[in-house]
């Protein structure tokens, strides 16, 4: 019901500046109870800019599709893809607006990938953008990689702390030198320490949305 109520609530809003975000546990939530966070902003984020393909099965290059079939057939008003080149690895759900009951297939595929995950220990973020009819949901793991030490200095000396509004772009950097030296490769690279490996992203997608 959560989730159906904020995707609502993007959707009264109605107003493409206004996102909501959600940090699972482990991925950077600040108190164990499930809260959203919105604000406005003018300005599209990366990752509404960043382009999406088709979902692709562990081990191959080529599109699963096996996975899109069942996925068309369990929720037909639902477009599901990946993110390409972006930092950090994320499925895209999109609703089509103009199918009958897109919003609703859209929160039951939201909670259905959320829960297994939760299922699977695996942290995640989940921002609600485009009135509430796109949503990126990302595992993370960068806390795993703080604890095993593979964290490189230089990204945990900026005390950033990825969690979904960071995932998506934008960044709040806490020192000057991180100011100046700022730019597209920079936050590539600050970024990348989150995601989690193309090996074990495919692995999720077939085991969380299958």
């Amino acid at each position: 019901h959560g989730v159906a109520a904020a995707l609502a609530l993007a959707r009264e809003v109605g107003s493409p500046e206004f996102r909501l975000g959600y940090n699972s546990l482990g991925a950077f939530a600040t108190i164990n109870h499930l809260h959203f966070q919105g604000y406005f902003s003018p300005h599209i984020l990366p990752c509404q800019r960043a382009a999406s393909g088709p979902l692709r099965a562990l081990g191959g290059s080529a599109p699963s599709q096996q996975l899109a079939s069942l996925l068309s057939g369990r929720w037909p008003a639902l477009q599901i893809s990946q993110l390409v080149d972006y930092p950090v690895r994320g499925w895209v759900l999109q609703a089509k607006i103009e199918a009958g009951g897109a919003h609703q297939q859209l929160a039951q595929a939201i909670m259905h990938l959320c829960g297994q995950l939760q299922s699977q220990d695996q942290p995640f973020n989940v921002l609600m953008a485009d009135a509430g009819s796109r949503v990126f949901v990302w595992p993370q793991s960068y806390a795993a990689y703080q604890a095993a030490g593979t964290v490189p200095n230089d990204v945990l000396d900026t005390g950033v702390n990825p969690a979904v509004f960071e995932i998506s772009g934008h960044l709040l950097l806490k020192r000057s030198e991180d100011m100046a030296a700022a730019g597209d490769a920079w936050a590539a690279r600050l970024l990348g320490a989150v995601s989690v490996s193309a090996d074990r992203f495919a692995e999720l997608t077939c085991e969380c949305l299958a």
